[in-house]
């Protein structure tokens, strides 16, 4: 699509002019790019705020956005008058000045949008580090990033996440280490086969598009397939081989310290046969199952995170908050037992922290705090 209608259809949109063919058009390039959502979000705070903005609320916008144009790489030059307000909280500014800075503010957000519109980019990219004899990417929470791999594989990393690569990549085999979530398009080429190794499972392929979850604070190791063909073994039993189809996804017990005896070993690596975990008594199971979706939507919920979504089909609060932890760099604490229980189905998409409680506060009856970084679910 043409930069300018881009442009257009959020210009309409930030003045309730957008019909609704529009506003689904210009949701479906925000799926595309989600920087562009963030980009229109900023963008909106500033357009919709009245005369009396509160000073220090646009000062720490405005340097959260400086911040981010600096992460992307994007050059910008901020005119020494208004650096001296931005280090100078107790300063008083009159209203004419304040709008200056707004105005200032707005041509930032312009210039990101620019760059972000002939850049491509849908997400932060990360350069790998190279440590010892492994390239290494991390991402904390809060964050997601996205990197290309040398062989041209595409990866995207979920917030709180860690991948690692020899640094010889390529040369005989393609192999990643990879603990937390990652979505993966990976580049056919049927020689040199692609591997994914988590503490619990390693995931063949030769050319496909699926989505790993291996958090090591889960139960379960979740492999969810998109399209192409891929291969499961564990280190348990390298010789039981799961093979996945598109549209599907094998949910593995992720720690393997519940493995007890051989007796054990034997029964787990079994299609869905329990094992229980004396220490919790937690049941463990092996399963295959179909992908899900939510209703009307095209893409499953288990890569729906790409596109800066959360989706939760028929999830408990306690996983969900699990998930929102990482993706707002937060705590939760449960007053009641009960209410980690309660199941949840419902989409999430650019929302504040704020914003998520308040609608799970409205649907399930719950009360909640948030205290710095500690959300009590009361």
């Amino acid at each position: 699509m043409e930069k300018d209608c881009i442009w257009e259809l959020m210009v309409r949109s930030l003045n309730n002019e957008a019909s609704y063919a529009e506003q689904q058009q210009l949701k479906a390039i925000f799926e595309a790019k989600p920087a562009l959502f963030q980009l229109y979000n900023d963008i909106a705070i500033v357009w919709a705020a009245p005369s009396e903005t509160d000073k220090e609320y646009l000062e720490a916008t405005y340097i959260l956005h400086e911040q981010r144009m600096q992460k992307m790489g994007i050059p910008f030059n901020t005119p020494a008058e208004e650096k001296d307000f931005m280090v100078s909280p107790i300063k008083k500014i009159s209203a004419k000045k304040l709008w200056s800075i707004a105005a200032i503010f707005i041509v930032l957000l312009f210039t990101t949008l620019f760059y972000v519109l002939n850049n491509n980019g849908s997400d932060s990219k990360s350069n790998p580090k190279l440590l010892a004899n492994y390239y290494k990417v991390a991402t904390k929470k809060g964050n997601k990033s996205q990197i290309d791999l040398p062989d041209g594989t595409k990866v995207w990393l979920n917030a709180d996440s860690r991948l690692n690569y020899k640094n010889d990549f390529g040369n005989h085999l393609r192999e990643v280490y990879l603990e937390g979530e990652a979505y993966f398009d990976v580049v056919s080429n049927p020689e040199k086969p692609f591997i994914v190794h988590t503490h619990t499972a390693n995931i063949k392929v030769l050319g496909t598009a699926f989505n790993v979850k291996c958090y090591n604070t889960d139960a379960t190791l979740e492999t969810s397939l998109i399209h192409g063909r891929v291969e499961i073994t564990t280190p348990l039993d390298p010789t039981q081989k799961w093979v996945l189809h598109p549209n599907e996804k094998l949910i593995l017990p992720n720690t393997i310290k519940n493995i007890k005896t051989e007796a054990d070993k034997k029964n787990v690596v079994a299609k869905n046969i329990k094992l229980i975990d004396s220490d919790n008594d937690t049941s463990y199971a092996i399963i295959k199952k179909p992908l899900t979706y939510m209703p009307k939507d095209s893409i499953a919920s288990e890569i729906a995170w790409v596109t800066n979504r959360m989706t939760f089909n028929d999830k408990k609060l306690l996983e969900v908050t699990e998930t929102m932890s990482r993706w707002f760099d937060v705590d939760f604490e449960f007053k009641k037992e009960d209410s980690k229980k309660i199941m949840i189905q419902t989409t999430f998409s650019g929302e504040t922290l704020q914003q998520v409680m308040e609608a799970l506060a409205y649907s399930l009856n719950i009360k909640y705090k948030i205290q710095d970084k500690k959300v009590t679910i009361y």
